[in-house]
């Protein structure tokens, strides 16, 4: 009887190890196709995704867990990032929700990726203020130049210091106030590493991040809301009035007021 007891018990011990900690992983290739450089006039280059590309990008191809998926969004942060917070060039990157159970939690991440060298020598603008489309062209707002006032000066010989950012658990679902329908993993991928003393930039061609997850019996976090800016739970006209007021103060960028205003014009409609 001792010897069946104990037995039982190893085994949902060994149940609940093997349970406390799984590994989901997502991979991702990256070409050339979808972005481009824009000729800033003043000796640097805008990084940007190609203008036959939009932002939420259905041809962005990945797998997770196993499963294939279409979706992703581009953006120019990886939302951990401040707009100040130090000189840095500006990088593209792609924004991930994933679904997972409504009991796993992250806990790390290993990753392994391939590149190429896809431009030399060049200078990208740095991450001051977002560029402004003016016409067909892009002109920059507020340039960051050196001490001898001929060209950016970044801080470190390598940029993104991670090429995944911002993890974090959501929500997800039809929101109503309350109702959480589901949890997913958010995340952002920078497909590109440049080197700041040659000005070499490298493409991630293929990505591969596995994710260990964890037992996780904390609530479901509550669904954003979009363009939520003052935290109430709602988008509003004074969302807006509180976008612009943190653009003035470098607290986000001149895309997400953007958004934001014609986010508020088809609520109006």
């Amino acid at each position: 009887m001792r010897k069946f007891v104990f037995t039982i018990a190893m085994f949902l011990g060994a149940s609940c190890i093997a349970f406390s900690q799984t590994i989901k992983t997502f991979s991702i290739s990256f070409d050339k196709s979808f972005w481009t450089l824009w000729d800033m006039k003043d000796g640097t280059f805008f990084l940007d995704v190609n203008p036959n590309v939009s932002l939420s990008d259905p041809s962005l191809i990945y797998t997770w867990n196993g499963v294939e998926y279409r979706g992703g969004r581009w953006s120019w942060a990886s939302g951990s990032e401040g707009i100040n917070i130090e000189k840095k060039p500006l990088l593209l990157w792609a924004d991930f929700s994933l679904p997972i159970d409504e009991s796993e939690g992250f806990d790390s991440y290993t990753v392994e990726m391939t590149e190429e060298l896809v431009v030399k020598g060049v200078l990208l603008s740095p991450y001051s203020r977002y560029p402004i489309p003016v016409s067909s062209a892009f002109v920059s707002q507020e340039p960051i130049v050196s001490s001898d006032g001929n060209a950016p000066f970044y801080n470190k010989s390598q940029y993104p210091k991670s090429n995944i950012e911002n993890i974090r658990l959501e929500g997800y679902g039809f929101y109503n106030g309350q109702r959480v329908e589901g949890r997913m993993l958010s995340f952002s991928v920078c497909p590109f590493r440049y080197e700041t003393e040659g000005g070499d930039l490298y493409l991630l061609t293929n990505v591969k991040v596995d994710f260990i997850m964890k037992q996780d019996s904390t609530p479901t976090p509550l669904i954003p809301v979009p363009f939520d800016f003052n935290g109430d739970r709602r988008f509003a006209l004074d969302d807006v009035v509180t976008a612009i007021e943190r653009f003035l103060n470098d607290e986000i960028d001149f895309w997400t007021i953007e958004r934001a205003i014609d986010a508020y014009l088809e609520k109006m409609e």
